[in-house]
């Protein structure tokens, strides 16, 4: 649809804009999180350097024994560890709370429905008989028939978008012409299934 309307590049250059500026936003959140966990790596270290050169100066001057000072090494080691650790589940935590309200705006949308005007879903053949078309004064159609069946691929789906949508086009236009009127000698129609 974007192509049918000549819109492709402002729509590629919105996109690109946007993804740019996400893209962004992700490396700003890299460094961010690089030096976070990079400090929050380097002041463990150093309380566990500094709880293993006070005790080691402690157990040297006899205040402290050589036990109690293992048990106090692997008690930091088993606090520090999980208290960084939680640090990083708080923080996804926080990625997930809004990825959730993402999903839940989504489920909560308010269900569409059809316009109490829209046309039914076509039962039977769609046929095309001596239909033309013009756009601008200019002729982009002239007696064309043919007809496509039920259940069948269209020979316009592989066509270019501009294609497709002129069918689409010709196909609502003969559509409203029906409804209000009985089909005339260039408009298209559905068959009785």
């Amino acid at each position: 649809m974007v192509r049918a309307f000549g819109r492709e590049r402002y729509e590629e250059e919105k996109f690109n804009g946007k993804n740019q500026r996400f893209s962004q936003m992700w490396i700003r959140l890299g460094k961010l999180l690089s030096v976070y966990w990079a400090s929050g790596t380097l002041l463990t270290c150093l309380q566990v350097m500094v709880i293993v050169v006070a005790g080691a100066c402690e157990c040297v001057a006899g205040r402290m024994t050589l036990g109690s000072f293992v048990a106090f090494v692997t008690y930091n080691e088993a606090l520090a560890w999980p208290v960084r650790s939680l640090g990083r589940v708080l923080s996804d935590m926080s990625k997930a709370g809004v990825s959730m309200d993402r999903v839940g705006y989504i489920l909560n949308a308010r269900e569409e429905r059809d316009l109490p005007d829209a046309v039914d879903a076509v039962n039977g053949d769609i046929v095309f008989d001596h239909v033309s078309f013009t756009y601008d004064g200019q002729p982009v159609l002239e007696d064309v028939s043919f007809t496509i069946h039920q259940g069948r691929p269209s020979p316009s789906w592989g066509a270019p978008a501009p294609a497709r949508a002129l069918w689409c086009t010709c196909w609502t236009g003969c559509m409203t012409c029906r409804r209000a009127a009985a089909p005339s000698p260039s408009a298209g129609w559905t068959s009785a299934a």
